[in-house]
C-alpha cells in the first residue's frame, strides 16, 4: 500500500516539474541603449528606453536551431515628439505581459486589449528607423505621445 502512495507522489511531482519546464519565464525588462543602438538607428532625443527580447518562435527541442531569432519590443521616451507621418495611423500588437512592463500607463490605458495582446495605435515614424546590420529588421515603428514604440526582428550573431 505504501509503495503505491510513494509511486503516485513521484508521478505527481514529475508531472508538475514537466509543466514548469514548459512555462515561459517572465520577460526581463532592459533599459540599456547600447544593444539597441548597435542594431538600429534610434530617433533623436532618446531620454530612456524599456525593452524586452522574446524568442520569435517556440523551439520544439528536437533539432538545434542554427540561429535564435528574437522579437524586440522597445519603448523609447523622447525629449521631443518623434517625427511622424501626419494623417496616417498604424497599429502595433504587443504581448500583454510585455506591454504591462514597458509601456507607460498613459499609452497602455488607451490601447485595446484582449486576453493575450495589447493593440497600440500611433502614427508611423517618418522616416522609420533603419537597421544597422543585415541581422536586424524593423517590423513596426510608431510615435505615441512623447515616445516611440518599435518592434524589431533580430537574429543572433
Amino acid at each position: 500500500m505504501m509503495g503505491g502512495v510513494v509511486r503516485a507522489v513521484r508521478w505527481a511531482l514529475l508531472l508538475l516539474s514537466c509543466g514548469a519546464c514548459r512555462s515561459s519565464p517572465e520577460p526581463t525588462v532592459r533599459q540599456d541603449l547600447a544593444p539597441l543602438a548597435r542594431r538600429v538607428d534610434l530617433p533623436s532625443g532618446v531620454r530612456s528606453a524599456r525593452w524586452v527580447a522574446l524568442p520569435a518562435y517556440t523551439d520544439s527541442g528536437w533539432l538545434e536551431a542554427p540561429e535564435r531569432p528574437h522579437r524586440l519590443y522597445v519603448w523609447l521616451e523622447l525629449s521631443a515628439p518623434a517625427p511622424a507621418r501626419s494623417g496616417s495611423t498604424s497599429q502595433v500588437i504587443v504581448p500583454k505581459d510585455v506591454a504591462s512592463r514597458i509601456l507607460p500607463s498613459t499609452v497602455s490605458t488607451a490601447a485595446a486589449e484582449d486576453t493575450k495582446h495589447v493593440t497600440v495605435t500611433g502614427a508611423p515614424l517618418a522616416p522609420p528607423p533603419q537597421p544597422r546590420d543585415s541581422r536586424t529588421s524593423v517590423e513596426d515603428a510608431v510615435a505615441i505621445g512623447g515616445g516611440a514604440l518599435l518592434v524589431l526582428f533580430a537574429r543572433d550573431e
